[in-house]
């Protein structure tokens, strides 16, 4: 079970934890400020992976959905300060998507080295 007291977050299991969404594993750890035992998970042992894989995995999936010419674009239009409210809120389904591709990476390269 994840604990945090006294501001250390550990696993009552002995287990690593995990910080969800982040590449970050441990035994224990101090938590941050407002976090919760929600944010983290516990696992057997961190994935073996490369940074490379999981940079080609993240690309991999985020090309199902958005070309390169398309991501470019997203970003310029957003960071254009002319931008209109739909590029703003196209920009963010696409941050949105990206992170989603981030843990999903995650998810299929842990499945792959176990």
């Amino acid at each position: 079970m994840i604990t945090i007291e006294n501001n250390q977050v550990y696993s009552t299991e002995g287990k690593m934890v995990h910080r969800i969404g982040e590449d970050i594993y441990f035994h224990r750890a101090t938590v941050l400020t407002g976090e919760t035992a929600e944010v983290f998970e516990e696992i057997e042992e961190a994935p073996r992976m490369t940074r490379h894989e999981y940079e080609s995995k993240v690309a991999e999936l985020i090309r199902r959905r958005y070309s390169t010419t398309a991501e470019t674009a997203l970003i310029n239009n957003y960071l254009d300060p002319n931008h209109t409210e739909a590029q703003v809120s196209e920009y963010m389904e696409y941050q949105a998507y990206r992170r989603d591709c981030k843990a999903k990476a995650k998810t299929d390269l842990f499945r792959e080295h176990r």
